[in-house]
């Protein structure tokens, strides 16, 4: 983000005929989550572990959401898998994406099957974090 923010006021600068300035990374600190209710931190020469942590991290994550749409989705996202005891919230578990450029048309996309079907080009497997390649 801040990075970004440097570059835009620099594009700025450049197109108003200004100086560019160097960018300066400012280190805001790290936040982990580390379990259910449990994380690690440090702000500075703070540094913090467990439910507080963990209130800290989530508060952190909702206030960079860009929209109060996103954060309360988010954040009643985030209560019902806490309150369900769903260890899926956040894992990658692997899809193939396809931009709009590779799409299929509609009324071909149902017949064209798995990868490898009626012609299709052949795809390697799916990434997974969980579980090793053999157990999906």
């Amino acid at each position: 983000i801040q990075a970004g923010r440097a570059a835009a006021r620099n594009i700025e600068a450049l197109v108003a005929g200004r100086e560019t300035k160097p960018f300066r990374y400012l280190d805001k600190g790290s936040l982990a989550t580390i379990g259910r209710a449990k994380a690690v931190g440090s702000i500075g020469r703070m540094e913090f572990s467990g439910w507080f942590a963990w209130w800290v991290w989530w508060v952190v994550h909702i206030a960079y959401l860009v929209g109060y749409r996103n954060r309360i989705a988010v954040m009643m996202g985030w209560a019902w898998q806490y309150f369900a005891f769903s260890r899926g919230a956040r894992l990658i578990t692997g899809r193939w994406w396809t931009g709009a450029d590779e799409s299929q048309p509609e009324d071909s996309a149902e017949d064209a099957g798995p990868p490898g079907a009626n012609g299709s080009p052949e795809r390697p497997s799916e990434p997974s974090l969980v579980g090793p390649p053999d157990s999906r």
